[in-house]
């Protein structure tokens, strides 16, 4: 008799936003190696090896119904973690939920459906360690079994900049923050691996922090043209200056119009 398909719900912890190119998108490792979950199975390295090689997509599902999918693949691979993907999520009504529910960390566990091909007993029969898997699908689920997985990112729309000053400030103010943290945790996993940030890695960054101080500098000066305006003639000197970032905006957005 085969095998039925048995899933392996993991718990998505610690995720952000980021801006998504098509919309909506998130990454996470939908299976880790080498820790035992709350239903005993250990999944080992290499168990996604050939099920991968003979899928080039799964389907995200909600759930894990079949007649619910919610997103698209873009990238499934192991690492000495676990298997890491990202996924671009549909913009259906069943598909802005899932979002909405990550956003809110309503929603913070991944899952997959498989059948077992491999796999061999341990601890007289209370472990069992997957040497082999048939992966035929990746969930968001609501109530995880393995406590190891991660979201990684969770993607949103990308920053308006037709909308009020003070709201084009508060997304640059958390691209920023993203940018930051994704530094961060690039630089962790290097660490973890064993291995350093690549010159790619290293150049990205430098152009970033150069950016980051031309782009003070700029700041500074306004707030230093702005705070002026308790003088008299300070106050053509602020309306001078609301041109020009009138100016400025309107040069951004002709060129994001192309």
């Amino acid at each position: 008799m085969p095998e039925q398909k048995q899933y392996l719900p993991i718990p998505l912890e610690d995720f952000e936003l980021k801006a998504g190119e098509d919309g909506w998108e998130f990454s996470a490792y939908a299976s880790t190696f080498n820790n035992r979950d709350h239903g005993g199975d250990i999944i080992d390295r290499g168990a996604f090896d050939d099920t991968l090689k003979a899928r080039s997509w799964r389907p995200l599902l909600w759930q894990h119904d079949m007649g619910e999918p919610i997103g698209i693949e873009k990238s499934l691979k192991p690492d000495r973690k676990g298997l890491l993907g990202s996924w671009e999520l549909v913009d259906t009504q069943r598909g802005e939920d899932a979002y909405k529910l990550l956003k809110r960390g309503a929603v913070r566990s991944m899952s997959i459906g498989y059948i077992p091909v491999e796999w061999e007993w341990k601890e007289e029969g209370e472990t069992r360690v997957l040497k082999s898997i048939d992966l035929l699908e990746n969930s968001v689920v609501s109530i995880p079994m393995n406590e190891m997985a991660q979201v990684t990112a969770v993607k949103q729309h990308v920053i308006n900049p037709d909308g009020p000053f003070e709201d084009l400030v508060a997304q640059v103010k958390a691209a920023l923050l993203l940018g930051a943290d994704e530094a961060e945790a690039l630089a962790a996993r290097r660490a973890e691996e064993e291995r350093k940030l690549s010159q790619v890695h290293i150049d990205a960054l430098v152009l970033l922090n150069e950016e980051l101080k031309g782009s003070q500098a700029r700041i500074e000066a306004i707030l230093s043209e702005a705070r002026k305006a308790d003088a008299p003639e300070g106050n053509a000197a602020t309306e001078g200056l609301l041109v020009r970032l009138a100016l400025y905006r309107a040069r951004q957005r002709a060129r994001a119009r192309g």
